[in-house]
């Protein structure tokens, strides 16, 4: 899994392009999404690798954390990074949740240069911390009311640029790219207020979290699948086993890697999806007349595909889950543990996975 892409406001780079920008940037976009990178990231290099070239580096650590680890890399060592701000507390990834958040104290005033827009700096407090959260972009966004644009100043986050940032996610992940948006916020005072040790910090924290965040970035992650894949799955469905996907990923990255793999045989314009799935019972008629010749061409049409998501399947009553159990071709996107688990059970879902 590789960082491909990332953006600053409206604009999108390659990571080489973004390193070029960011040495000619006087005003520190780019330098502001490296640090959050670097700086709200559970993946660790090993010491014994760091000798190597980048891509060989070993990480501990999961596979998105080691992508936007390896990014933030890629601008400058992190190492270097972490040393200029100390981490007061960490609330890890996890799926439901679908972002991790990480709260930072202020190490070296160098730290607000690169982590920060100007402003910000100037108004920085012995006492402040700095919320740093990295996750899901659909999660997240609802979430921030400032960006960083592209020329590394803070502004409010309006329609028109909700729009952009859900056109840019909307695109990549169409492309099967994992999106990853980060943002922080500056909590004024808070060293002197709230302290990691005590009980309420976490909810302290999440409730920081909630709202008024500033959106730093995005980045675009790729996870290609083995090369054998594809081949594997023709042989199981040539062998009349119907396979489905379950995914935590986003519906969009979800279905384009689908099509990918051959898991979906149908492009991405005939795929179904909640709309198709009456509330009403809907009555399965084969003619009585019906020839063997109306059987074979039945049997040519396209298999039937569709994609839910896990907020979207807890909104279906008896009818949709039988008319949902009719498709060939089915991803799952956007689900939490808890449904996964039902869908492989079967339990008011589709028929077991074969």
């Amino acid at each position: 899994m590789f960082a491909t892409e990332c953006s600053v406001g409206s604009k999108t780079m390659t990571p080489e392009e973004a390193q070029e920008y960011m040495e000619k940037d006087a005003n520190n976009s780019v330098s502001q999404l490296r640090a959050l990178a670097g700086l709200c990231n559970a993946g660790e290099f090993d010491a014994a690798t760091l000798h190597l070239p980048l891509a060989e580096r070993k990480i501990a650590g999961d596979a998105t954390d080691q992508a936007v680890l390896r990014l933030s890399e890629s601008f400058g060592p992190v190492h270097d990074l972490q040393l200029l701000w100390k981490k007061t507390f960490e609330l890890a990834f996890n799926s439901k949740n679908k972002f991790m958040i990480r709260t930072l104290a202020l190490a070296d005033p160098a730290g607000l240069k690169v982590a920060l827009s100007t402003a910000e700096a100037e108004e920085w407090k012995t006492d402040d911390l700095l919320l740093t959260i990295k996750g899901a972009p659909d999660i997240i966004v609802e979430r921030c009311s400032k960006y960083v644009d592209e020329n590394g100043n803070v502004q409010l986050l309006d329609s028109a640029m909700k729009t952009t940032i859900e056109d840019i996610k909307n695109k990549w992940s169409s492309e099967g790219k994992r999106v990853i948006l980060l943002a922080r916020k500056v909590l004024p005072g808070h060293q002197a207020t709230h302290f990691p040790e005590h009980n309420s910090f976490e909810t302290e924290v999440m409730e920081q979290s909630s709202s008024d965040l500033t959106l730093v970035g995005l980045i675009g992650i790729v996870d290609p699948p083995r090369d054998e894949i594809p081949e594997t799955i023709r042989i199981l469905r040539g062998a009349g086993i119907r396979i489905f996907m379950v995914t935590g990923d986003f519906k969009l990255t979800a279905q384009a890697i689908a099509i990918e793999c051959g898991i979906i045989s149908n492009p991405a314009t005939a795929i179904h999806d909640l709309s198709m799935l009456s509330r009403n019972p809907v009555a399965k008629v084969i003619s009585p007349t019906a020839s063997e010749k109306d059987f074979d061409s039945l049997e040519k049409q396209p298999a039937r595909s569709i994609t839910l998501s896990g907020p979207e399947l807890i909104t279906l009553n008896d009818n949709q889950w039988d008319q949902l159990c009719e498709y060939e071709e089915i991803v799952f996107a956007r689900t939490t543990p808890e449904q996964k688990l039902r869908i492989v059970k079967g339990e008011h879902s589709p028929v077991p996975i074969s």
